[in-house]
């Protein structure tokens, strides 16, 4: 018999699944709680494929991985191109889910292997950062244009904060990376 395959179709919302072979179809809160109940009512060799979607997956990733599911994360132009192949051209959530899955049960997909913990933290970290300077830089560039003298300070007031929180952000990413 072959390995059972649920595709999911992810949204900041809803997880909408497809089970292969029986074809069953269902949608759930894209939230801890949810996820975790589902998850633990998942057979043990059953692949979840889903595509990497940027910060949908977090919850879900960590209800698998917690539970030892395997799983492979595709890339969704990978997944697009597999449809247009399979002749499906409509693109509702469930219609993907069930491509997800033939996708599993057709191709031969790596499993994914999870990121550590310390390795994910270091990444919110990281792109909480890259997000802090970037306003910072907006904040600067707009210094110049502000016209009233109470903008300018407001302005610079706003500069010195996102100044004192990258400086904070620093310091963990600092005692979270290994010294060499």
């Amino acid at each position: 018999m072959p390995q059972p395959v649920i595709g999911c179709d992810l949204s900041r919302a809803f997880l909408d699944l497809c089970v292969l072979p029986s074809g069953q179809t269902l949608r759930i809160p894209n939230t801890p709680d949810a996820i975790a109940a589902w998850a633990a009512e998942i057979e043990g060799d059953t692949l979840v494929v889903f595509e990497a979607t940027s910060g949908c997956d977090g919850h879900l990733i960590a209800a698998l991985t917690e539970r030892s599911h395997p799983f492979s994360r595709v890339n969704p132009r990978q997944a697009r191109e597999f449809a247009r192949a399979s002749g499906v051209l409509a693109k509702t959530d469930k219609v993907d889910a069930r491509v997800l899955a033939q996708m599993g049960r057709a191709l031969s997909l790596p499993v994914t292997i999870p990121v550590s913990a310390a390795r994910t933290q270091l990444a919110d970290f990281l792109r909480r950062r890259r997000q802090l300077v970037e306003m910072r830089k907006a904040e600067k560039l707009r210094r110049h244009s502000a016209g009233q003298e109470e903008i300018g300070a407001q302005i610079e007031a706003m500069i010195e904060l996102l100044s004192s929180h990258i400086t904070q952000i620093d310091r963990r990413i600092a005692g979270l990376t290994p010294r060499t």
